[in-house]
């Protein structure tokens, strides 16, 4: 009884010098609540200019954020195809740099690359640079399904700057996509100019490509 009566007073006095060690965790869920909420901020802004204020502090406050970088990333790339010329480039380059910063906090998200890829081929990157992002995104998710909708399109549109390992690949996951995945790639065919469509209706499976090339 008397060890436990000593006790007490040595607890209440650590309680009293230290209170403020439990602060640290209500801080840390105001910041995560803080940073969080200002990416769904972002998101809900309109796409009307290069910046967006939001996801600018969300970067800022916490450049960790995967969510945040990609998300500004997307943001950038749709301003730039609603804009032409100087301010296009500039905002592509800067989807560009935030894809690749989300990129390094997960490297192992293969979402992440595609945007990047997404945002090179508008661009106009090199062969190389296109050639290069596609094999990164094949390494990391060969079987994501999750990709179909959005990288077969993306291998549509930069088939002419693709190796032939690569259409290859794409030609063979076209065949084994669901329907809508295919469906959209193939519409996306259907709308390209001549120069692009051309090599694509000779190198694709003819089952593929005979909607948009007949």
């Amino acid at each position: 009884m008397d060890t436990a009566n000593n006790r007490k007073p040595h607890v209440t006095e650590f309680f009293s010098r230290h209170w403020w060690l439990f602060l640290i965790p209500f801080l840390l869920a105001v910041y995560f609540f803080f940073s969080f909420l200002l990416v769904a901020m972002g998101k809900a802004v309109e796409v009307g200019n290069r910046d967006n204020v939001f996801y600018d502090a969300a970067v800022v406050i916490s450049p960790w954020n995967a969510d945040a970088l990609a998300g500004y990333a997307e943001y950038k790339r749709n301003y730039a195809v609603s804009v032409e010329g100087e301010q296009r480039q500039l905002a592509l380059a800067e989807a560009v740099e935030y894809f690749e910063r989300a990129i390094n906090q997960r490297p192992y998200w293969p979402y992440y690359v595609v945007g990047a890829l997404d945002a090179e081929y508008i661009m106009g990157a090199p062969d190389d640079v296109i050639q290069q992002r596609f094999d990164a995104v094949v390494e990391l998710a060969p079987n994501e399904r999750g990709l179909d909708h959005h990288f077969t399109q993306l291998a549509i549109l930069t088939w002419l700057k693709l190796r032939e390992d690569q259409k290859a690949w794409a030609g063979k996951r076209l065949l084994s996509v669901k329907s809508p995945a295919r469906q959209a790639a193939i519409d996306v065919l259907k709308i390209l100019p001549d120069f692009q469509r051309g090599p694509l209706c000779a190198q694709l499976p003819w089952s593929l490509a005979k909607e948009a090339c007949q």
